[in-house]
């Protein structure tokens, strides 16, 4: 059973600061403890999977027509929220793991699709979330008004932490 986040009282500004730190390194330690199961029950980690399910998610959504399938690595940049060279070491790894493929365009050889190899397949099926796909499942049980609470908080906290 899990210890609840803390029994401190948020009573001043200063204390519900620490207990807001607090939390979001609560938070990236069970995504980190989550990641660090998945590496050794599945070989590997919490973005690789990530990675791969948005793969398979465009494999299956994209056009009727095969080659209109798949994604580049720089739309993924742009889907997960990383940096392209983020990005390209996941996909490097797991395509030696044989989880993902590069095919290059015949039309654009600039352009690359990332495609799930049957193995790669095999693992988003059998690992249906992600940490972060556990905490959407968790945000789901609140309310509307609780989600949009949380939405506008975290938009601002990103605004602030994204400031330089």
């Amino acid at each position: 059973m899990k210890k609840p986040l803390d029994k401190k009282e948020c009573l001043d500004k200063k204390g519900c600061i620490e207990l807001i730190v607090n939390a979001f390194y609560r938070v990236a330690s069970e995504l980190q403890s989550f990641s660090k199961l998945l590496r050794a029950d599945h070989g590997v980690t919490d973005p690789q999977l990530r990675l791969l399910q948005l793969v398979g998610h465009f494999e299956n959504t994209s056009s009727e027509c095969k080659k209109a399938r798949g994604i580049t690595a720089s739309e993924l940049s742009g889907q997960l929220h990383l940096h392209l060279t983020t990005v390209s070491g996941i996909v490097d790894r797991l395509e030696t793991a044989g989880f993902i493929v590069r095919e290059r365009s015949k039309t654009d050889r600039r352009k690359v699709k990332l495609h799930l190899t049957e193995e790669g397949q095999n693992l988003t099926e059998r690992v249906p979330l992600s940490g972060l796909g556990r905490l959407a499942c968790e945000l789901e049980k609140l309310s509307d008004y609780e989600v949009r609470q949380i939405y506008k908080v975290m938009k601002r906290l990103v605004e602030m932490v994204g400031k330089r």
